[in-house]
């Protein structure tokens, strides 16, 4: 279970203790200024703008938004019978539903386009079964009261020991007076992201037609990093090789310094550029382990086709079903991670030099809403090839930050 920012308010919390959480968490009415710059920060603008979405997308709404529970159970029975269960609840605590949100199982963990998803995931360091790597995270970066990859101890939210009268929860050892609501605790990016399977594909059918030497799968590995089996293109360039589903273990410097085989601007490389961001690779490994996030997706919605054929993608007509997934991303550090990557690495169409190319995914909103055109350039020899990017094909639909609290956090709150 995670709370928003008016949950905290709803549980009474002191106006100081609220105000200790993270800034990016705070809410703002969506006319106010940090709001707006909020919105265009993240490319929530044009069709991902709060008008357009299902849920959180006006003042009322959000405000109304206190709680994220994720219920998971082995079958859809178990799911039935834990749901059935909280609604009970509900009403013996007086709490309303004001959304629900259910999710599909994806065949061989791909989404709706057909990409195989959540394969380069961090490592916590202390937590992991591999040996140390550039890949095993200092705890700090994902969990609060642990050293991040400063060495120093993140921003943790905290309370006048006044608000502790059980003795809950752990001192600060630098704050005399106030008591560690944050320890072991993170905050959570919840956002609904919506996918036009038939839209993506017939664009990248379209811009087959544009370049050379690329068909639907070899294109569209180039906008993402990886053949749908997962396989990174930086490994296997020409063809897919699906015994590298999996394959995490890469680096661009030494073989793919230009993007000959994984450009610039694919969506693996700008979302985690490893040590390709700067000319020194050792420091551009430590400037990427800063913001890395621990991710996890939900896909929503029935497959377009149920054997993501990409034939019967584009001959079978727009089914109207909506479909996505629901993003979750744990960070510890809101503006340092999440918004941070958005911004520069995502929605930047100057990302390492390029001009006009944000991500072909995520990105294309913000300068498509302003009147620009964008791009996604392929380097080659003798030339590079282009082609435009009219439109995004994945839209915001709803969109929340949470605060995720340690079981001694939720206990100090069951006794507020």
């Amino acid at each position: 279970m995670s709370i928003s920012y008016y949950g905290l308010q709803a549980l009474k919390l002191s106006a100081e203790s609220v105000y200790s959480f993270d800034l990016d968490f705070h809410e703002e009415g969506f006319a106010s200024p940090i709001m707006q710059n909020r919105l265009r920060t993240l490319g929530d603008i044009g069709t991902n703008a709060p008008e357009n979405w299902e849920w959180g997308g006006n003042d009322t709404d959000r405000a109304n938004i206190h709680l994220l529970l994720m219920l998971f159970a082995k079958d859809d029975a178990n799911l039935k019978q834990l749901c059935e269960t909280f609604e009970k609840d509900f009403v013996t605590y007086q709490l309303e539903q004001v959304h629900e949100f259910f999710t599909s199982k994806m065949p061989d963990a791909k989404e709706h386009f057909g990409f195989r998803d959540s394969i380069a995931q961090p490592e916590i360091e202390g937590y992991s079964k591999k040996n140390a790597s550039e890949n095993v995270i200092k705890a700090g970066e994902f969990i609060l009261g642990y050293s991040n990859e400063y060495n120093i101890l993140p921003e943790s939210p905290y309370a006048p020991e006044t608000e502790d009268k059980k003795n809950i929860l752990p001192t600060i050892a630098n704050k005399k007076g106030y008591k560690d609501i944050g320890k072991n605790g993170t905050y959570v990016v919840f956002r609904q992201l919506e996918q036009d399977v038939k839209g993506f594909w017939s664009f990248i059918k379209k811009a087959t037609q544009e370049v050379n030497g690329y068909d639907l799968e070899r294109l569209g590995a180039k906008i993402v990093g990886r053949w749908r089996s997962g396989a990174p293109i930086t490994k296997c360039p020409i063809h897919d090789n699906p015994d590298l589903a999996q394959d995490n273990d890469f680096n661009y410097a030494e073989t793919d310094t230009d993007g000959m085989k994984c450009p610039i601007g694919a969506h693996i490389r700008r979302s985690n550029p490893r040590d390709a961001f700067m000319k020194e690779a050792k420091k551009s490994i430590l400037f990427a382990r800063k913001h890395r996030l621990m991710r996890r997706g939900r896909s929503y919605g029935k497959l377009f086709v149920e054997n993501f054929d990409l034939n019967e993608i584009l001959t079978k007509p727009d089914d109207g079903v909506k479909r996505g997934l629901y993003f979750l991303a744990v960070n510890a550090n809101l503006g340092r991670q999440f918004n941070f990557i958005q911004q520069a690495w995502i929605n930047d169409g100057a990302f390492q030099g390029l001009s006009h190319e944000p991500d072909v995914l995520l990105g294309s909103q913000t300068e498509v809403a302003e009147g620009e055109k964008t791009y996604f350039s392929m380097p080659q020899m003798p030339i590079r090839q282009r082609i435009e990017t009219p439109q995004a094909y994945i839209h915001v639909r709803g969109s929340m930050n949470f605060f995720l609290p340690s079981m001694r956090t939720l206990q100090w709150i069951a006794n507020l």
